[in-house]
């Protein structure tokens, strides 16, 4: 395969339309890459793809092998939320699978089809913790979606039903859906350096006609990090909050979110709710400028 020398991509034929672009956040951890890609291509090939690795290396990443299906690099990205957005900006293909560099799979064909059933909604699988790349669960049973309690804890659901179910939003390392949805939400992830902001883009895609549907018939294996937990936990105070001010617009419950949540976090939930103003009015004035309002209340406690 022939290197390109912007950040050492892969080269592919421009303007070549694929299926399936799978997109995949790379931070501090290359060695997971290889197992990964192996793992697309024996149990998602030969479906028309390409992968995209966004990563926050400088460099080349190295795959020691040729696979059957395009792969580009995307270097010096920082932030899942915005590697996530990156990888879409570059993908050329109808469907996006937004998918972490340490996940187990197997079949995902019923996933597919479920997308193609559902075409404006976001799809997501079931969530097993598992260790990576020897795909062992441990232990902590399965997940499927999310939602907030009222001090905004962030709580997996269990399985509602034998048939797809509808959840409040579902975690990024594992989400697919068209690409005409994600650009429907006109800014996609919100652009923040930190964790994903994957709640907030649900919800606000729901108000917007699209749900998230959860394929209770998939599971996939998914390696939760335990690094930088003070960064993880800036992270996810600040997520919460960008979340609770864009998506909750009943007064009454957003106070009680914010004092419970005030109590919990002290100065670190200050902080974070004045980046979140900050955020909601960009994103105001964004949809503002497309006449796009988004004045829906939708909140599942």
């Amino acid at each position: 395969m022939e290197i390109c020398p912007r950040c050492a991509e892969l080269c592919i034929k421009s303007g070549v339309r694929v299926m399936l672009s799978i997109i995949m956040p790379v931070h501090n951890e290359p060695y997971h890459i290889l197992p990964m890609l192996n793992r697309i291509e024996k149990h998602i090939y030969p479906t028309d793809l390409e992968v995209i690795i966004v990563t926050s290396a400088h460099g080349a990443l190295v795959y020691q092998k040729e696979f059957p299906f395009p792969i580009r690099n995307v270097c010096d990205i920082h932030g899942s939320g915005t590697a996530r957005n990156v990888g879409a900006s570059e993908a050329s293909g109808d469907s996006l699978l937004f998918m972490d560099s340490h996940c187990c799979f197997t079949d995902l064909s019923n996933l597919l089809e479920l997308s193609t059933k559902n075409p404006d909604a976001i799809i997501a699988p079931g969530v097993q913790p598992n260790s990576f790349p020897e795909c062992v669960s441990n232990g902590s049973g399965i997940g499927y979606g999310c939602y907030f309690t009222p001090s905004f804890d962030w709580h997996w659901i269990g399985k509602q039903s034998p048939v797809p179910f509808e959840a409040p939003f579902c975690s990024a390392c594992f989400m697919l859906m068209k690409k005409r949805t994600f650009e429907a939400s006109v800014i996609g992830f919100i652009p923040v350096d930190g964790v994903g902001f994957e709640e907030e883009l649900c919800m606000r895609l729901h108000r917007l006609g699209h749900p998230t549907l959860i394929d209770v018939n998939t599971t996939v294996g998914h390696l939760f990090k335990k690094s930088y937990p003070q960064e993880s936990t800036a992270g996810f105070v600040l997520s919460r909050a960008i979340a609770a001010v864009i998506s909750v617009l009943d007064d009454s419950l957003f106070t009680e979110i914010n004092n419970l949540n005030s109590k919990r976090w002290g100065n670190s939930w200050l902080e974070a709710m004045e980046t979140a103003h900050c955020k909601f009015d960009y994103l105001r004035e964004t949809f503002k400028s497309k006449k796009i309002v988004l004045d829906e209340h939708w909140f599942f406690r």
